[in-house]
């Protein structure tokens, strides 16, 4: 009788270690489940708070220049412009990088000049070739960093 009491309470108190170590566990990856879910709910909301719109493309000698609208409810900082990606062409496949000097680059100039491409600012884009490219129409496509995107296509 003695020895069931005692096997009794050993199995209860291995039970309880049991509960807890596996409450520990859960719990640290609910913390980590919780984290990312964060990050990812401030991405779509960054990502839902952008937008952007290129309202004309123009030649102007052997360069072109692309008026783009922030359209969205938030800024745009500089470091973001410097990362985005500008895809020009006939067919959007030529990737140009910023950059301030040399060909197949582009570089921005800003309409209200704070660093910061606002609301409704109108962002004035230049981009530079290495080549002829062809007879139009090109298309050109403008990706920030967070994904957002806007293509139009140019045809004189």
């Amino acid at each position: 009788m003695v020895s069931t009491s005692i096997s009794t309470a050993i199995i209860t108190v291995a039970g309880v270690i049991m509960a807890s170590m596996l409450a520990i566990a859960l719990l640290s990856q609910v913390g980590a489940v919780d984290s990312a879910l964060k990050v990812v709910s401030k991405n779509v909301m960054e990502r839902m708070k952008t937008s952007i719109d290129i309202v004309q493309v123009a030649q102007n000698g052997t360069y072109f220049v692309v008026y783009v609208k922030n359209t969205g409810s938030r800024g745009i900082s500089q470091s973001e412009l410097e990362k985005t990606d500008i895809y020009f062409g006939q067919d959007c496949s030529r990737l140009y990088l910023y950059n301030t000097s040399g060909l197949w680059i582009w570089n921005y100039s800003e309409t209200d000049v704070d660093g910061v491409w606002s609301p409704g600012e109108t962002l004035i884009v230049r981009i530079y070739n290495g080549s002829s490219l062809g007879d139009p129409p090109y298309c050109i496509k403008i990706v920030l960093p967070n994904g957002v995107s806007d293509e139009d296509t140019f045809t004189e």
